[in-house]
């Protein structure tokens, strides 16, 4: 049986750290009430991280993607994205969020390709002062609500 812990996993590039706690924190935790897995906060220290990423994951009603250039840079993008797509085949993983920041088309991992037909996807900017006084934005921003409220 899937213990559900989390709302979204959220898995991200370093360069993404101050977007994620200046904006998307504070709209979806304080502002919307859902509790989010970050493996920099929320993972415990000292435990084998593909585990701790993984079970995550699997505790996780969704999970959202930040991609942007610099996310494949990063060691764990794409085992993410494949531990995503397991539970989400195997499991009551409801959806797959990608949220675009600033990132051409063709700079979007295969393995989100792939599996485009089974992602939402979202278009963001990284700026925090575009967020909040763009009207594209602030549809995006409902987007994403509404992904991650919905059943």
């Amino acid at each position: 049986m899937k213990i559900i812990i989390y709302d979204a996993y959220v898995s991200y590039e370093e360069r993404s750290v101050l977007w994620i706690q200046k904006c998307l924190l504070p709209k979806i935790e304080e502002e919307w009430g859902l509790k989010v897995c970050l493996h920099d906060r929320d993972l415990l220290p000292g435990d084998i991280t593909a585990d701790a990423k993984a079970e995550s994951i699997q505790q996780s009603r969704h999970v959202v993607f930040i991609i942007t250039e610099h996310f494949t840079e990063g060691k764990w993008g794409r085992f993410e994205i494949d531990r995503a797509k397991y539970e989400k085949y195997t499991t009551n993983l409801r959806k797959i969020i990608v949220i675009l920041q600033n990132i051409r088309i063709e700079d979007i991992p295969d393995e989100i390709v792939n599996i485009s037909n089974d992602v939402c996807f979202i278009e963001m900017a990284l700026d925090e002062n575009e967020i909040i006084n763009s009207t594209d934005n602030q549809r995006d921003w409902l987007k994403l609500k509404a992904l991650l409220y919905l059943n």
